[in-house]
């Protein structure tokens, strides 16, 4: 009996001394070799580069680890736990949660336990996969709590690379704003001065440039660029003595500013003069303008002039209808296609609306190219408001855009004049289809084609017919250019009692009627509308959406101002209440047009 009792107690006391099981059962590697069980790099102990924990993988004796960002790496903290009695980097001992380490390399922990033994980790650490490490600017915002005075609520802004853009949607001073910024950096500075999250301020009505420093040394500098309003450039004309705009002939003076934006990087301030312009439109209660700069100036990226426009598209309540058609223009490739661009207009410390700035018609070098002996004319039914015109023998009043009146002489009225006669003569004469001695001795088909075909395309009945002459020699023939004038177009009624059709021809007066009688101009415009279809209009849809998307903003502060959504204007039958659904209306027109048109054409 007491064999047997010592055997039972042989077998426990070896049961003992046998290896522990691991949590599933198994017996472990040896249970007295040290081991890292554990490795983790906790945000809450590297608050200056991570913004989540990340868990280490453990293979064997293998610790990896992939951070989903860019970030530092040369001085992280990692937690870790596992059976050892000493944990070390190059016999330095660690301290989980406190000792940091530079794993832009590789770093080999060893651990010891309790009798000496040793084990070492090799502990692999990355960023995510085309992630950029360094120093950087991840967040800048500006807090209405740090800017009482100016912001209604924060500001995030965006950071692209290393370009930082923010809009604040109303008008306010942003020349003392604090903003809130976190990275990875050591440093931060604007010029020599140093920053503080939440504290500094800058002047932020030009561009602001932080320089952000890492604790190698290494520097990275962000732009950041601020924006009131909408984001479009805002424009700002002050009268002398706030005088009021009311004659179409006689300029005030004054100040015209124009604000920087994320697509306009100069901004512009100068003397100016300013009238109203137009015809009808001028007797709108928004009203277009005519700027004449005191030097000339290039404006919002359009080439140095004095002379330029501010379109207010009142009747036009998808505010595009004019940017639509000098875009199928530039697609088209007329001879000269005016250059504008969306703007907000204060004028006298009072908002008028969205606006499109633009080129005026004019000869020049950088508008439309005539010479000096050349022409550019309008067919104008407002002519007895002009100072100088001329009738044709069939009853067509053209006025004078180039030469000016003021310089013009009677030989050259003289000389134009019985150009268009003898064209108009010829065109409807028997023989006007013969090459040589027909219409095209006198045209520049190509443009007459083109321009027909935007007119059409765009169903517009009511616009402005420019022709040009390159000079007075024998070989320039009369040339269409620009298109202009679209209000009335893209589905607008036309007769204050039924809404407009896409179904007819708008433009077969005026000369058209004639010409498209010519098989040949006809089969012109045929192989145009070819490509015009294939090529154009789905860059034109493109444009409509990119442009409409711009000014999504601005459209709400335009029509706060004029609350007109409901209110028929002009010509227009119908209303549709809202922005957008202007925008798609206009674009529905086009595409029941273009379909009618396609059916049409072929059969010319």
């Amino acid at each position: 009996m007491k064999k047997q009792l010592l055997l039972f107690a042989t077998c426990v006391a070896l049961l003992s001394g046998c290896k522990d099981n691991d949590e599933n059962g198994r017996p472990d590697s040896p249970a007295t070799q040290p081991a890292i069980t554990a490795f983790v790099f906790e945000a809450a102990r590297n608050p200056q580069t991570l913004i989540m924990d990340i868990k280490c993988a453990i293979d064997g004796n293998e610790i990896s680890g992939l951070i989903p960002y860019a970030t530092d790496l040369d001085k992280l903290v990692p937690s870790f736990k596992g059976r050892f009695a000493q944990i070390s980097v190059n016999h330095t001992v660690q301290q989980s949660g406190v000792s940091e380490n530079d794993f832009t390399k590789e770093v080999v922990y060893t651990v010891m336990d309790s009798i000496g033994q040793t084990v070492d980790y090799k502990v692999n650490i990355s960023c995510f996969e085309g992630a950029e490490s360094g120093p950087a600017i991840t967040s800048f915002v500006f807090e209405a709590a740090k800017n009482p005075l100016y912001l209604l609520s924060d500001v995030e802004c965006t950071i692209d690379g290393t370009s930082i853009s923010g809009l604040i949607p109303y008008v306010t001073d942003i020349d003392k704003l604090v903003p809130t910024f976190l990275g990875r950096f050591d440093r931060i500075s604007v010029g020599k001065v140093s920053q503080q999250s939440g504290v500094t301020a800058n002047d932020f009505t030009k561009e602001v440039v932080y320089t952000v420093t890492d604790s190698k040394g290494t520097s990275a500098e962000y732009k950041v660029n601020l924006f009131n309003f909408t984001g479009l450039p805002v424009v700002t004309v002050e009268t002398d003595q706030r005088a009021a705009i009311t004659s179409k002939e006689n300029y005030v003076n004054g100040t015209l500013t124009i604000s920087k934006t994320a697509d306009f990087k100069a901004g512009y301030e100068g003397a100016m003069r300013i009238r109203g312009r137009g015809n009808a439109t001028f007797g709108y209660p928004k009203k277009p303008y005519k700027i004449k700069l005191d030097e000339k100036s290039e404006i919002l990226g359009m080439p140095s002039d004095k002379e330029w426009v501010l379109l207010a598209n009142y009747c036009d309540k998808s505010l595009l209808r004019t940017s639509i058609a000098f875009k199928l223009s530039e697609l088209m490739s007329m001879p000269w296609t005016p250059r504008t661009e969306f703007v907000e207009l204060f004028l006298n410390g009072r908002y008028e609306g969205n606006y499109l700035l633009g080129e005026h018609v004019k000869v020049s070098k950088n508008r439309l190219n005539a010479d000096d002996d050349g022409y550019l004319i309008e067919r104008d039914g407002y002519y007895q408001q002009e100072p100088l015109y001329f009738m044709t023998d069939r009853g067509n009043p053209f006025t004078f855009k180039h030469p000016d009146t003021d310089d013009i002489t009677q030989q050259q009225v003289a000389y134009i004049k019985d150009y268009v006669n003898k064209f108009e003569y010829v065109l409807y004469s028997q023989n006007f289809m013969d090459p040589e001695e027909g219409y095209r001795k006198y045209i520049d088909v190509d443009s007459w084609v083109n321009w027909y075909l935007v007119q059409e395309t765009l169903c517009n009945k009511d616009t402005n017919y420019y022709f040009f002459k390159k000079n007075a020699q024998p070989d320039t023939k009369l040339g269409m250019s620009p298109v202009w004038d679209f209000e009335w177009s893209l589905g607008i009624g036309w007769n204050y009692t039924e809404p407009a059709r896409h179904d007819v021809l708008v433009q077969r007066s005026l000369y058209f009627d004639r010409l498209m009688q010519d098989p040949y101009f006809a089969g012109l415009v045929k192989e145009r509308w070819k490509t015009l279809k294939s090529e154009y209009l789905p860059q034109l849809y493109a444009y409509i959406n990119e442009t409409a998307q711009k000014i999504s903003v601005s459209q709400r502060a335009n029509f706060t101002k004029w609350n007109i959504l409901n209110t028929p204007v002009s010509v227009e039958v119908i209303t549709l209440g809202t922005w957008e659904n202007e925008v798609q209306y206009a674009k529905d027109f086009l595409t029941r047009r273009v379909q009618w048109l396609d059916s049409a054409i072929p059969i010319w």
